[in-house]
């Protein structure tokens, strides 16, 4: 794989609040939501852009979730976050492509991060957790950091010059069910 010859910007802040409604969402919550999973990935495309221009062009891939692809129960303020990320995705696609910017997105399932693994690991019982948080995904396991990375850099690579506005699910066909 050929690494790209321009910038390449990454863009992955993620917050949730737990498993809450949108009836039992504060304001406040809804706002920092929004702020670090959708504000944060407009701020970055709107800074780095001119000074991409500047370059002749790059890459940018914004991280969203599986959230961003389905709703899951009771996650209400992180599913509109996350279908923001692919949507302004989608739209900044078609906005820079004249700019030889590209503009994609990679929307991961459960992965195991040091976040997940806290999860298990503080469970009343941790193998029941385990198996519960894989066996809903149709490959039965949680992904592999290095398997979204794979993903992120063809995104972001040279060899992806013709993916422009790409929402790429890599989340153990999860989406597809």
């Amino acid at each position: 794989m050929k690494l790209a010859k321009r910038t390449a910007i990454i863009t992955g802040a993620g917050s949730g609040i737990g498993k809450t409604t949108a009836a039992d969402t504060s304001e406040q919550e809804w706002e920092r939501i929004m702020g670090v999973n959708l504000v944060g990935v407009f701020l970055c495309t709107k800074y780095c852009v001119p000074e991409m221009e500047k370059t002749g062009g790059g890459s940018i891939v914004n991280i969203a979730s599986e959230a961003g692809l389905v709703a899951i129960c009771n996650q209400a303020a992180y599913n509109v976050s996350k279908s923001g990320v692919s949507a302004f995705t989608k739209n900044s696609a078609l906005d820079f492509a004249d700019k030889n910017i590209r503009v994609n997105c990679v929307c991961p399932g459960r992965v195991f991060t040091p976040l997940v693994e806290k999860v298990i690991s503080s469970s009343n019982d941790p193998d029941t957790t385990f198996r519960e948080l894989s066996e809903d995904r149709p490959l039965k396991r949680i992904g592999k950091p290095e398997e979204i990375a794979a993903g992120i850099l063809f995104l972001a690579s040279d060899d992806a010059k013709y993916a422009i506005g790409t929402v790429l699910s890599i989340d153990g066909c999860y989406t597809a069910c």
